[in-house]
């Protein structure tokens, strides 16, 4: 892959501090990760920014592309469990509840 190819994989993030505490962060996904072109701009604490400038650094990746995967995790885990709350509350609602013989295998399973 030459420079420009990468430049055209991913646009370099800009970022400017506003204040001590938080830094202006732009995301610029690229259509190439099949993706449509997104750019999604936050404030992060400064020390996040530190911390992902740390971790882009140790392994040899552009903040971009951690910062990306790291908020899709944390969609990916957060959609799951508000998912997985309110189907256990539905099911609740419908009084489907385990029987007592299900809960102790669960248990017994977990206990190891």
């Amino acid at each position: 892959m030459h420079g420009g190819e990468k430049q055209n994989l991913i646009n370099e993030y800009r970022w400017s501090t506003r204040s001590d505490i938080n830094t202006m962060y732009t995301l610029n996904i690229n259509q190439r990760f099949l993706m449509p072109d997104t750019e999604l701009t936050l404030r992060i604490a400064k020390e996040i920014k530190e911390k992902l400038d740390r971790l882009a650094n140790i392994l040899q990746k552009p903040t971009e592309g951690i910062a990306e995967e790291a908020i899709s995790q944390y969609l990916d885990l957060e959609l799951w469990r508000h998912e997985q709350i309110m189907q256990g509350l539905a099911e609740s609602e419908n009084k489907e509840y385990a029987d007592e013989n299900a809960v102790k295998k669960v248990f017994k399973k977990n206990a190891g």
